[in-house]
């Protein structure tokens, strides 16, 4: 559809399809789209009257430069990189995984229950909590998966669906079963905290980040080194070709979806043991459907999720940072949206060259008259 555009609105010029793909040419247009998208977001904020590059200073600054600003920061790109992990994995069979937001939230019900309800050693008891977190993650995604199999329902429609009823359980339990009730009037909309919290490395490096990084890892390896992760691959590129070879493509749909639904599970018990302790409608800021976007981001590429995934939970923390310079949310959310409509349409254009109608006549018709010599010499 892009070329067609261009195609119609500079009929001098045409986008012609390049026979070759490219990987590191993807990666430069992309990163160009991103440059594209802040500049025209430094534009908007200098017409409202606000200072993009004193902005972008405070926001390096407080990101990088402070122990509080990168622990914050690795804190939110672990949620980040298990979604947009586990939509990578449910891409790989051509499903769109869009109920991680409903995922993150049962996933961390289940961890919460287990870490109000049960003692014992903390170690013991947060291995059992990401247990429960993972379960629970894998059995929401399972509806949408036997809905698929068994009815042709499309998993878009139904993860979908399946969001906002995850989210207002999550408002059922913490306002009134779990209820805080020890809090000033018994007015919280919360559970009571967790005494529990994942160990931190270097004082800034907490280990759910470092149990993402070993999930991308091991994710990369298995779809690259694996006859499973092959046949996966297969499945989602050809599914009738796929069972006719005699490939599980039935099985593999089912575990590809627990899977990913596991993972994003597992994120929010991370969101919960690291970040709020407690249990409510606010314990996500979107992160599932950032992970969605991360994902694509990443364009298919596993190792990828990592750098966008740390890019997604910057862009992320800089509305927190903005927001003490009175700037709105929706700021942050119009940037993330412009990155992925600009990155979407450099992935489109890294496939396509740019030529010049009147040469591309020009040169075909040197052709022409040099075939045309050629065969008066044979004659």
């Amino acid at each position: 559809m892009i070329p067609n555009l261009f195609n119609a609105i500079f009929p001098k010029w045409k986008l012609q399809r390049r026979s070759d793909y490219s990987r590191v040419r993807g990666y430069i247009f992309k990163l160009l789209a991103v440059v594209l998208a802040l500049l025209i977001t430094a534009l908007a904020l200098k017409l409202a009257g606000k200072p993009p590059l004193e902005l972008a200073k405070i926001l390096i600054t407080t990101s990088f430069t402070t122990k509080f600003g990168r622990t914050q920061l690795l804190r939110l790109a672990t949620p980040l990189i298990l979604n947009g992990v586990a939509m990578l994995i449910a891409s790989r069979m051509q499903l769109f995984n869009l109920g991680l937001e409903g995922q993150l939230y049962i996933g961390a019900f289940a961890a919460v229950a287990v870490g109000l309800h049960m003692s014992g050693p903390p170690t013991l008891v947060i291995l059992l909590m990401a247990l429960a977190a993972m379960a629970a993650g894998a059995l929401y995604a399972l509806i949408p998966a036997v809905m698929r199999i068994k009815a042709g329902v499309s998993e878009i429609l139904t993860t979908l669906l399946l969001n906002p009823l995850a989210i207002q359980f999550a408002a059922y339990i913490g306002m009134d079963v779990w209820r805080d009730r020890s809090a000033v009037g018994g007015s919280a909309n919360t559970t009571p905290s967790i005494p529990y919290n994942l160990p931190t490395f270097f004082e800034e490096v907490n280990l759910g980040l470092i149990i993402a990084v070993v999930i991308v890892l091991v994710v990369w390896l298995v779809f690259t080194r694996t006859p499973w992760g092959y046949e996966v691959t297969a499945g989602g590129s050809n599914i009738g070709a796929a069972k006719y070879s005699g490939m599980p493509v039935i099985r593999n749909l089912f575990v590809v979806m627990l899977l990913s639904g596991a993972l994003s599970g597992l994120s929010g018990m991370t969101q919960l043991v690291e970040v709020t302790h407690r249990f409510s409608p606010r314990l996500s800021n979107n992160l599932g459907w950032m992970g969605v976007n991360v994902a694509i981001l990443a364009g298919g590429d596993t190792l990828a999720i990592l750098p966008w995934g740390i890019f997604m939970a910057l862009i992320l923390f800089s509305g927190t940072i903005l927001k003490t310079q009175g700037i709105l949310d929706e700021v942050v959310l119009a940037l993330t949206g412009l990155i992925l409509l600009l990155t979407s349409i450099g992935e489109v254009l890294a496939n396509y060259r740019l030529v010049n109608m009147d040469k591309l006549e020009e040169n075909a018709m040197k052709e022409i008259s040099r075939v045309d010599i050629e065969i008066e010499k044979i004659q």
